[in-house]
């Protein structure tokens, strides 16, 4: 917004600072969601990688360890279809 000198008058001045605070607020809430999409993007590489892990790890025991399904789902606190979907 572009004003002259003799257009400042308190209404003006009064919407100025309202638009700057309002574009303040939008700024605020724009940078919240991005840190939580970063948050989002760290937590879901980190997931990616554990579950990686555990498919390796369920793969040997069934295997070289020759154990069954169902114990390999208990040690690891999931479902057996679990279990064989990695398995496959």
């Amino acid at each position: 917004m572009l004003l002259k000198l003799t257009d400042i008058t308190p209404e003006t001045l009064d919407q100025v600072s309202w638009e700057w605070e309002e574009n303040r607020i939008e700024q605020l809430v724009r940078d919240s969601v991005m840190r939580l999409g970063d948050d989002l993007r760290k937590a879901r590489a980190v997931q990616d990688n554990l579950e990686l892990r555990a498919k390796i790890r369920a793969m040997k025991l069934f295997y070289q360890h020759d154990m069954e399904k169902k114990e390999i789902a208990n040690l690891l606190g999931i479902t057996v279809r679990e279990v064989s979907k990695w398995l496959k």
